[in-house]
């Protein structure tokens, strides 16, 4: 892109007055420091800077006329000192009126300036006529020095190689007072002031590599690059300050006697600050490229698991192998041997993503998650892709692994580690490999924040099918497999005909479900029954188990409520809550069988079940899934008996299952019947009703209004199951269902 300022741009014009009314001439510049520079240059603004193309003049114009002019006295200067400059390019038009101006001006700078403060008033003049940006403000006065430093050396080339003194170089060399030299007269002065040179052209190719990389990159992400651009103008104030030093006594090459030892020292230690920056600022953007690299192999344009691992989860030197700690089916045994990461190939991956504290409830679940696909039934859930077509999820091409993001390491970090590890059935990624670059990664790409577990699902070919299926987990647990994002909506669903129903008689049941709290519904259905000893104990027990140690230690939240139609303003609610359940129960056994859900259907009729139960009923749920549909005063009895049972807390994965365990184990040594009743037609029965527990699902016995089920204890009558007879017999009316 050629320059936009041509070359019949007009000098900057300068007067006696305006440099007496410029800068402080008394300044001593080399006695500040950086931020004394920047406060002063706070009165130079930018709000007027102009475009110009200042890379193209510096790389195809500027530096070519110093690399040959500095050649021209050392033709041995090596390769390296200087860059290789290709021919200039013939669109460059470089500003030549305000070059030459400039370079007027910073040779008329008085010598004899022992404090710079000269120099200084100099600089800062031309900082604040050039209506540029900083970059081009440093180049724009290296070209107006390179015009005179290179006409002197062409001139000084012409002049020692001419045949003959008839030649016009030779003349224009006289005319510009420029002698030869012997080698051994002068070195010294001609290689110092040479020195000075190659410094500033070197800080200037600094300033000009950061001011492309400022076009080129968002300092976001290069933290270097915006520590160097707070100090960025006190480096252009100190380069062009040196320049108008050396334009000032560029007599030096005809044989003046000059100094440059201090502006020499403050050149060198500015080039050698933007040096290092530099070497800074490309490690991280090295770093960067493989950020976004990762990134895009991870997230963007993910093309096969194992691919996807790497890029989370492991080093790019090919010398540390990819290869994680071995799966064991039994924690009793000694550490499996490590194995690569292509186990993975064919694989859905949970990624287990924490710390390495306070994940007990999650490796407690995750081991659980680890048995049922292994063993759980079905082997094989049909599913459906994005694009609707089914698709078939298989329990044994489900794995685990658990990726630990630690950031301090010491021996109790590595004992720690560890003693998590042993816990573990699923693989593990020793936390040693994962660089810093991936904690990023999975800080930035899956909202990590280094304090809570999450566990993102991978598919086969590496896309990300759940950023954290932890809460499904949690909530559903095998119920919601493959776990992929919105899963678990169909279960919600299938819950939703309890809960759209009990919201209405306690709406706080929906933060509560939001807040995915263990929640415990309780009620009795028989106003005539006397024994309220376990109703009017039950909040007592509950209460105490809230302020147990275990309790609190893992954040378990308890909510409860009562649902009780012995209240006058609850009873209307009650009542239409129960005629829903009802015609729940009647629709489903409507349906198509193929079509109802029998989980759902299972979870109705022991609703109905643990309804006619006269000592009461308790539902008991995770957020909106739920757990338990249980007998009242069982449950209660479970309660009370909690020391029994409360160590397995911290051992299971979820609080439901250890009171679950308790209660069923209470219930085993019962084993009591439930009535079911519905106000509805005996013709309506088309088929046999079963027994809704998991463990009996016998035909339920039909005794004129009543049908019964008690699990094998007493032999059905199958020939009272007749649904022809029992109508005959009662017609329309209330039948009761016994369990």
């Amino acid at each position: 892109m050629p320059i936009s300022v041509s070359s019949s741009s007009q000098p900057l014009a300068t007067t006696t007055t305006s440099m007496a009314s410029g800068p402080d001439s008394s300044v001593k510049p080399l006695t500040l420091e950086d931020k004394d520079i920047l406060k002063l240059l706070e009165a130079i603004s930018s709000s007027e800077e102009k475009p110009f193309d200042y890379e193209s003049l510096f790389t195809n114009v500027v530096s070519d006329v110093f690399v040959r002019s500095l050649r021209t006295w050392d033709p041995n200067i090596a390769e390296f000192d200087l860059p290789r400059v290709e021919k200039p390019t013939a669109q460059v038009k470089p500003p030549i009126d305000l070059l030459k101006h400039l370079a007027c001006q910073m040779r008329g700078t008085k010598r004899e300036d022992e404090n710079r403060s000269n120099a200084h008033e100099k600089t800062m003049w031309v900082l604040e006529n050039l209506h540029y940006s900083w970059c081009a403000k440093a180049v724009i006065a290296l070209a107006a020095f390179g015009l005179e430093f290179g006409i002197f050396w062409d001139l000084y080339e012409q002049k020692t190689s001419a045949a003959t003194k008839d030649s016009l170089g030779y003349s224009l060399a006289v005319l510009n007072n420029v002698n030869e030299f012997e080698s051994t007269k002068k070195p010294k002065d001609i290689v110092g002031y040479n020195d000075v040179v190659k410094n500033v052209h070197k800080t200037v190719r600094c300033i000009v590599d950061l001011g492309r990389l400022t076009n080129m990159h968002d300092s976001k992400n290069l933290p270097t690059l915006v520590e160097v651009m707070h100090v960025y103008r006190a480096y252009v104030y100190w380069t062009v300050l040196a320049i108008v030093v050396l334009a000032s006594q560029l007599d030096v090459l005809s044989g003046a006697p000059y100094n440059l030892t201090d502006i020499s020292t403050k050149i060198s230690s500015v080039r050698l600050q933007l040096e290092n920056y530099m070497k800074r600022i490309q490690k991280e953007i090295e770093k960067w490229q493989e950020y976004i690299n990762r990134e895009n192999g991870a997230f963007v344009f993910p093309t096969e698991i194992v691919q996807v691992l790497k890029c989370l989860l492991f080093p790019l030197d090919k010398k540390v192998d990819h290869q994680v700690y071995g799966e064991r089916k039994d924690l009793s045994m000694n550490d499996p041997p490590q194995v690569s990461i292509e186990v993975f190939k064919t694989d859905y991956v949970l990624v287990f993503i924490s710390g390495l504290y306070s994940i007990d409830d999650e490796i407690n679940l995750l081991n659980k998650i680890f048995e049922d696909l292994k063993q759980s039934q079905p082997r094989i859930v049909p599913g459906y892709r994005e694009d609707k077509t089914v698709i078939e999820f298989k329990k044994d091409r489900f794995k685990i692994l658990w990726a630990p993001i630690v950031h301090e390491y010491s021996d109790k970090v590595n004992r720690r580690f560890h003693e998590m590890r042993r816990k573990m059935k699923w693989h593990v990624v020793d936390y040693t490999i994962i660089p810093q670059l991936c904690k990023d990664l999975i800080k930035n790409g899956l909202k990590y924040d280094n304090m809570n577990p999450i566990v993102p699902l991978f598919g086969p070919r590496g896309k990300l099918l759940n950023d954290n299926a932890l809460h499904i987990l949690f909530t559903w647990g095998i119920q919601a497999f493959p776990w992929r994002q919105g899963d678990h909506l169909a279960h919600v669903a299938k819950s939703n005909w309890i809960w759209n129903a009990l919201k209405k008689s306690n709406p706080s049941i929906s933060t509560w479900i939001n807040e995915d709290a263990y929640i415990i519904v309780s009620g009795r259905s028989d106003s005539d029954w006397s024994d309220d000893q376990w109703v009017m104990k039950f909040p007592g027990e509950l209460e105490k188990i809230r302020n147990d140690h275990i309790i609190k230690r893992f954040d378990i939240i308890i909510k409860d409520c009562r649902h009780s139609e012995n209240d006058k303003d609850e009873r209307e609610t009650i009542t239409k809550f129960w005629t829903h359940v009802e015609s729940t129960f009647d629709g489903l056994r409507r349906m198509n069988k193929k079509e109802v859900d029998e989980e759902t259907l299972r979870q109705v009729k022991l609703f109905l079940g643990v309804r006619q139960d006269r000592t009461g009923w308790v539902v008991l749920s995770k957020g909106a899934s739920v757990k338990g549909i249980c007998h009242g005063e069982l449950f209660y009895q479970a309660l009370t008996e909690f020391r029994k049972w409360r160590q397995n807390i911290e051992k299971d994965p979820g609080f439901d299952v250890s009171l679950l365990r308790h209660y069923d184990y209470l219930k085993s040594q019962h084993k009591p019947c439930s009535h079911i009743t519905l106000k509805t037609h005996l013709s309506d029965i088309y088929q046999p009703i079963t027994c809704p527990e998991p463990k009996c699902k016998r035909p339920m016995k039909f005794k004129l209004a009543d049908l019964e089920c008690c699990h094998g204890q007493h032999e059905v009558d199958r020939s009272d199951n007749s649904i022809n007879a029992a109508d005959h017999e009662g017609g329309s009316g209330v039948i009761g269902i016994m369990m």
